[in-house]
């Protein structure tokens, strides 16, 4: 399962501390089931700036990555389960 296809440029290749992506959703799901509210998931949301891609994984590397745009903040915990996250 996948919001689209998964990054497919030179940032592939570096390691993951290197690459530009950005994790948008960690260990969340916000949809229209559940209210849009963010609630808890096994699936983060990574976007590649450098080649626009958007999709979803279940990888653990996706906490290591930035955070959205202010790669400075810290990595969020994962949503409670059921509730939303504050």
């Amino acid at each position: 399962m996948s919001d689209g296809p998964a990054c497919h440029c030179p940032e592939r290749q570096k390691p993951i501390s290197e690459r530009l992506w950005e994790c948008w959703a960690h260990k969340c799901n916000h949809s229209a089931f559940n209210g849009y509210h963010r609630t808890s998931s096994d699936w983060s949301q990574v976007y590649c700036p450098a080649c626009r891609a958007l999709w979803r994984t279940k990888s653990n590397w996706a906490g290591l990555i930035h955070q959205g745009v202010d790669s400075a903040r810290p990595i969020p915990p994962p949503c409670p389960e059921g509730g939303p996250h504050a």
